[in-house]
């Protein structure tokens, strides 16, 4: 889990140094990351709803998913993200979807596995 939270650091660190510079790929890896986010936080509010979790705590899983849509709408419908950066040359880098894939890839299989190790009694 902490590869892939250093991971998350660093893709922000990378979509702000692209926002900086007005490269071409930084409303994509914005939006990539907020996808991200977003899928993150949808086992979080579900472990909080099977679990009757407190309030608090439901309020607390279900804030990084609304943030997301917010900032996700707002990348695609604001004329201020269109100045910046025109929609013409906008995309992702060969580089950056490799990189993207390929921690998401690790990350899920780790996930799988820890799974079925759970299942199968081999993890507490």
């Amino acid at each position: 889990d902490w590869f892939f939270n250093w991971f998350m650091v660093a893709l922000a660190i990378y979509v702000i140094y692209s926002f900086a510079k007005r490269k071409r790929n930084a409303i994509a890896l914005a939006k990539t990351q907020l996808i991200i986010q977003f899928c993150m936080a949808i086992p979080l509010l579900m472990e909080c709803l099977m679990n009757h979790a407190p309030v608090t705590n439901l309020i607390k899983s279900i804030s990084p998913i609304v943030w997301a849509v917010i900032f996700f709408w707002y990348n695609c419908t604001s004329d201020l993200v269109k100045q910046c950066i025109p929609t013409e040359k906008r995309g992702l880098l060969k580089r950056d979807i490799i990189i993207i894939v390929l921690v998401c890839s690790v990350y899920l299989i780790v996930i799988m596995i820890g799974i079925m190790l759970t299942f199968l009694g081999l993890l507490s």
